[in-house]
């Protein structure tokens, strides 16, 4: 990925904090994106780099895509997904 994009790999919650106000994304992709961190993410409990990174790029008002990779998305976490949505 790094010599795809020629950026560092995000790989620690202090790399992501920039990521917000001051090294906004144009897009996010999150792939795959579990029913664990999907639910973390609709209720706003950043303890990854990833969903740290996604939850900024969504409150700048920025595009995220989610890869859902869950047997229960129209189950229990359906709610989750809602509020994504």
């Amino acid at each position: 990925m790094e010599e795809l994009t020629g950026f560092e790999v995000i790989d620690s919650i202090p790399k992501a904090e920039p990521l917000g106000p001051k090294t906004p994304l144009d897009c996010m992709v999150v792939a795959p994106l579990t029913g664990n961190s999907m639910s973390k993410l609709a209720n706003a409990q950043t303890d990854s780099p990833v969903l740290m990174a996604a939850k900024a790029t969504m409150r700048n008002s920025r595009p995220v895509v989610l890869g859902i990779s869950t047997n229960d998305a129209l189950g229990l976490n359906g709610v989750n997904l809602m509020r994504l949505m």
